[in-house]
């Protein structure tokens, strides 16, 4: 829920920096937990693969909802159409022809995240992205004129870090507690 509480942070506490380095570090930390979470299940490694690759994917797709949160900031929600709308077109065609050409489920994965992928860094991550904000004073976000590693440089102030996933916490609580309450039925 970190999107949410950028888009809300009408104060400027948190910059956008500073929500890309949390989000790292929360990626870090999935990552360590889906590679744990396969060995201590005893997938074999193909299986093991595909988790991983889906898991990579959804990753991505994690990293665009930092750039969801500018456009959503600045009521450019057509942006986010239409990225997710190419998003899951161009996943999907990478899938099926490396599927249909190649016969192999782990191929196939790769370029559905590849497609996730350029997606992330031609569109997502664009100077377009940027320049949504080009009329606000309190600009908390990079500027558009800087270069791609420039634009999705983190930064890391682990204090106010910490404060915006103490603010993101409940959020996310409720959103696991309200998926657990419609899927319960299919659990049990």
């Amino acid at each position: 829920q970190l999107r949410s509480v950028f888009v809300a942070d009408l104060q400027n506490r948190y910059s956008f920096r500073e929500m890309l380095a949390t989000r790292i570090s929360l990626t870090a930390v999935a990552m360590v937990v889906m590679l744990m979470a396969c060995k201590v299940s005893g997938l074999r490694p193909r299986a093991t693969c595909i988790v991983l690759m889906l898991g990579i994917a959804q990753l991505l797709d994690c990293f665009s909802e930092n750039f969801y949160a500018v456009a959503q900031r600045y009521d450019r929600m057509d942006r986010i159409a239409k990225s997710l709308a190419a998003r899951s077109v161009l996943s999907l065609l990478a899938m099926a022809v490396l599927v249909h050409f190649t016969h192999n489920l782990v191929l196939g994965l790769g370029g559905f995240v590849i497609g996730r992928l350029i997606l992330l860094t031609g569109y997502d991550t664009g100077r377009d992205t940027f320049c949504l904000a080009s009329p606000a004073p309190d600009i908390t976000i990079p500027s558009p004129m800087e270069n791609f590693w420039g634009r999705i440089r983190p930064e890391w102030n682990w204090r106010k870090q910490v404060r915006m996933l103490w603010v993101a916490f409940p959020l996310g609580a409720s959103t696991i507690l309200n998926s657990i309450n419609l899927n319960m039925p299919r659990y049990i």
